[in-house]
């Protein structure tokens, strides 16, 4: 997972995930949120790409059924964690 640094960020796992899992099975780089504002949570799985505003003032998702895009985004993704190591946040 690419996130921002926050403190909700640093509560994400025990909060949406069970009490009994292994937080050593999810890697999360943390990212600095001023130099990139992440306004929107992407999740890709199978053929599915969801997008989920962040943002309460902004209340939308979309789910998108396409294993053409979802193998894009997840190019993107992997491209995007290589880089991300250069800008973890400190």
């Amino acid at each position: 997972m690419l996130s921002p640094l926050t403190k909700k960020a640093l509560r994400y796992l025990d909060h949406y995930y069970p009490k009994n899992y292994d937080k050593n099975l999810t890697e999360i780089l943390f990212i600095n949120p001023q130099e990139y504002p992440f306004e929107y949570e992407v999740n890709i799985y199978d053929h599915f790409v969801s997008m989920i505003s962040l943002n309460a003032d902004e209340p939308i998702g979309i789910i998108m059924e396409s294993a053409l895009y979802a193998k894009t985004q997840r190019s993107i993704f992997n491209l995007a964690w290589l880089g991300a190591t250069s800008f973890v946040a400190r």
